[in-house]
């Protein structure tokens, strides 16, 4: 029987430190049928010529590499990688991560096994001294996918997933150009919710990179990201809105207020007391609720109350805990 093909989608720009182990990995993979497209956001360092200098020993794999005339973000670089994929599934590779050479081998013998339209593993987080496993449980149909993303039990990563390509165009969903931060969650959240089955694969293979100091998900949070953020809640909101969607309301709650509590943590002054200002509709839920993470409900508390200071103390214990965890917890 021909083996499905994947489409493998990875986008670049100035990852020249990581991009030759992170591409070689793609490259190793044990299953046959992939196409390679590689989106070039406009990279400025050696990021594209060490692509070429690999591409000279895997000269028979399917590569097509697309190059934007400037630099869109990574949003519109998944775009563009989408608008030519031509696969039966769809996985994405931040050319600064890396996979295990069985990945995409596993990923498929499982969406095949199981008839499943996204299939989810586990993955490694990356930070230099040791890597930390992170377990992404989740089985049943997409809506149940759906709301463990929003309430946080499951990263809205879209590397982490193999999917279906016709879930990528469900409903005129799409990667918002020039939104970059948290757009996996806003595509992955919301294509998520027409998969009729969803199955977890309890393996890690895939290791993210926590040490790029240019990603998105690593670097000082600009006011840019921030704004992006609250895009992201506003178009998952209307999504669900629209489509009265009522079992995923009470989901939908705690994702709004996931999303302030982060911004509130990774802003000061008076910007910080605007953001605060967000969705004021939920500003009590703190005390009838438990939210995920467990900090999410302080961050809340003392919002209300307008005790920022108490938002740092916070978060210094908790990334104190964080840093302990990473380097001698499992």
């Amino acid at each position: 029987m021909m083996q499905p093909l994947v489409s493998l989608i990875m986008p670049i720009w100035n990852v020249d430190l990581y991009i030759r182990h992170s591409f070689e990995s793609a490259l190793r993979q044990t299953y046959a049928n992939i196409e390679y497209i590689l989106v070039d956001d406009f990279s400025s360092d050696n990021s594209v010529s060490i692509v070429k200098e690999l591409l000279q020993s895997y000269i028979c794999k399917n590569v097509k590499v697309y190059t934007h005339q400037y630099n869109k973000g990574v949003a519109s670089a998944r775009k563009t990688g989408l608008a030519h994929a031509s696969g039966d599934y769809i996985i994405f590779l931040d050319s600064d991560d890396y996979f295990e050479e069985t990945f995409i081998e596993n990923m498929v013998a499982e969406a095949i096994r199981t008839q499943s339209d996204i299939v989810v593993c586990d993955y490694y987080v990356t930070l230099g001294y040791k890597d930390r496993y992170v377990s992404q449980k989740i089985n049943g149909d997409g809506k149940s996918l759906c709301s463990a993303i929003l309430n946080g039990y499951i990263q809205g990563f879209c590397w982490n997933k193999l999917v279906k390509r016709e879930l990528y165009f469900m409903d005129s969903i799409c990667f918002e150009e020039g939104v970059n931060m948290w757009e996996d969650v806003s595509v992955i959240s919301r294509i998520s919710y027409f998969a009729s089955k969803v199955s977890h694969i309890p393996k890690a293979f895939i290791h993210y990179n926590q040490l790029n100091v240019n990603s998105y998900s690593t670097k000082e949070l600009s006011k840019k990201s921030m704004e992006n953020i609250v895009t992201v809640v506003d178009i998952v909101s209307k999504f669900f809105t629209t489509h009265s969607l009522d079992d995923i309301c009470d989901s939908l709650s705690s994702f709004k207020l996931r999303a302030k509590s982060f911004l509130l943590i990774n802003s000061k002054g008076n910007y910080r007391k605007h953001l605060n200002g967000l969705y004021p509709e939920l500003s009590t839920i703190c005390f009838r609720r438990r939210l995920f993470p467990f900090y999410v409900n302080f961050v809340c508390l003392f919002s209300y109350f307008k005790l920022f200071f108490l938002i740092d103390f916070m978060w210094c214990i908790v990334n104190f805990l964080k840093e302990m965890r990473n380097r001698y917890g499992k």
